[in-house]
């Protein structure tokens, strides 16, 4: 029984050291496949607001019902103290934490701004580009060699790069943040649903190639059943993740709300996708960029071929 204890308590302070997933799905993944840095906080307090992409898990109780439920229920609480912090404690934190954020508080500051200096430009990437625009607060509508710009929020970005990526046209594209209250915001900061801003993707289009119907029906399709949820994309919840489309042209403003309307005609449910005008898109990390292409969280990069129809796996 000591033996169990133990090996429960163990259990459950490893738990406590795991980078957060953006979701329930990827929780397992995480586990199974940490950052290669590892950097626990040193307090309590440390752990709770999370400080980056290998912020650490908020899993604080367990240790201290682990020997109680092992105690009482023996093999099913061993059980319990194993898979417990995956589904609740997680949770119970994010609906603290985003309750926070709609009164305008934060379990942290938001931390330093977001490092610009070893984004990479084009042609691999928009990042650079991108930051130096809202650097200078600008709202792009095309690039200086005539090309279009476009924005769209569908949860987590790492999956939305990677669909525009290999749409044929898209010249290049950049993961960032926009709708926020924070300049330069960090992921740290935009992780805790209180600065205003939603997970984006600015692409760089050629319309002799691709319209802009085209990427709105792409992305539309992409959503699928999340349209219909209010900040919310698959398990990625919270107003960070709200899914919206920003025009940068009032030619693309109306033809996105035009086939938003045709999609609607169609659907028994209110789509709830937000059409407003773009507004100054920041970049995120470089770690963030072209992140699915570079490996994602299991080291096994996915093509980002134009045309290519490979499922999306979402976090790697």
């Amino acid at each position: 029984e000591m033996l169990s204890t133990m090996a429960a308590m163990v259990f459950a302070a490893t738990i406590a050291f795991v980078p957060p997933p953006h979701s329930f799905n990827t929780a397992v993944a995480h586990i199974r496949h940490p950052p290669a840095r590892f950097r626990p906080g040193n307090a309590i307090v440390a752990r709770i607001a999370p400080t980056d992409v290998d912020a650490w898990s908020p899993i604080i109780v367990v240790p201290v019902l682990g020997p109680f439920l092992h105690e009482n229920l023996g093999l099913l609480g061993d059980i319990i103290n194993w898979v417990l912090p995956l589904f609740i404690y997680r949770e119970i934190f994010f609906l603290v934490q985003r309750g926070l954020g709609a009164l305008g508080y934060r379990l942290s500051g938001p931390g330093p701004p977001c490092e610009y200096d070893n984004l990479v430009g084009r042609p691999t990437s928009w990042a650079k580009d991108a930051a130096d625009l809202a650097i200078k607060g600008i709202v792009p509508v095309t690039t200086a060699d005539g090309l279009s710009v476009a924005t769209f929020a569908g949860g987590c970005f790492w999956g939305i790069e990677l669909l525009f990526q290999r749409q044929p046209g898209v010249v290049c594209t950049a993961a960032g943040y926009t709708y926020g209250q924070l300049v330069r915001p960090s992921y740290r900061a935009v992780l805790t649903g209180s600065t205003g801003h939603t997970e984006a993707v600015q692409v760089v289009y050629d319309p002799a190639v691709t319209t802009y119907v085209d990427l709105v029906r792409t992305f539309m399709a992409h959503l699928g059943g999340s349209m219909h949820t209010k900040n919310q994309v698959g398990n990625d919840r919270g107003s960070q993740y709200r899914h919206g489309i920003y025009p940068h042209t009032p030619v693309q403003r109306a033809e996105a709300e035009a086939y938003i309307s045709e999609l609607q005609a169609a659907k028994l449910r209110r789509i709830v996708t937000e059409v407003v005008d773009a507004q100054v898109f920041w970049p995120a990390e470089e770690y963030h960029q072209r992140f699915l292409e570079k490996g994602g969280t299991r080291k096994k990069p996915q093509s980002a071929a134009k045309g290519c129809k490979e499922k999306i796996r979402c976090y790697g």
